[in-house]
């Protein structure tokens, strides 16, 4: 059997196939475009070292900033029970006319026992607007790096 007779063609197949990949994946974009939210009206602020107030979050609609506040608890919702668990209840938030759900992942920190409707509660974590009012989450302690932890503080206790 020739195997320079063979060679030739495979070698001209291979840089081929080479030139091709090159050409297919040279333009791709290795991670993907944010999505741009049309209702936003007003730029959402950036990260700082500092965390943001809750109420100036909830008004420039803030997406994924971290906010440190205070609110009164409005109503007890039932627990997530899927991985990973959250506790979650309403609070509302001085200078803000709607209200804020917090999702306080229990997987990761303690549940609020005993927590009840007009508690005040003191909150650390990552705030996502929507059109409700908002999500808070986050507010347990970090479990990457890459993220700041948060916590809950009700009656003198933090749970993180």
């Amino acid at each position: 059997m020739n195997f320079s007779r063979l060679s030739r063609p495979l070698i001209v197949l291979l840089i081929a196939l080479a030139l091709f990949a090159v050409e297919r994946f040279q333009n791709e974009p290795t991670v993907p475009a944010p999505q741009i939210r049309s209702e936003r009206l007003q730029p959402a602020p950036q990260l700082t070292s500092a965390p943001l107030s809750i109420s100036n979050a909830i008004r420039n609609r803030a997406d994924h900033i971290q906010v440190t506040g205070e609110g009164r608890v409005v109503k007890l919702l039932r627990d997530d029970t899927h991985p990973p668990r959250h506790q979650q209840f309403l609070i509302t938030v001085n200078g803000a006319a709607k209200t804020v759900k917090i999702a306080h992942n229990i997987d990761l920190a303690p549940k609020i026992k005993g927590l009840k409707k007009g508690d005040l509660i003191s909150f650390s974590g990552e705030y996502i607007w929507n059109d409700k009012g908002g999500v808070l989450h986050w507010t347990h302690a970090s479990d990457t790096p890459s993220h700041p932890g948060g916590w809950l503080e009700v009656s003198g206790r933090r749970y993180q």
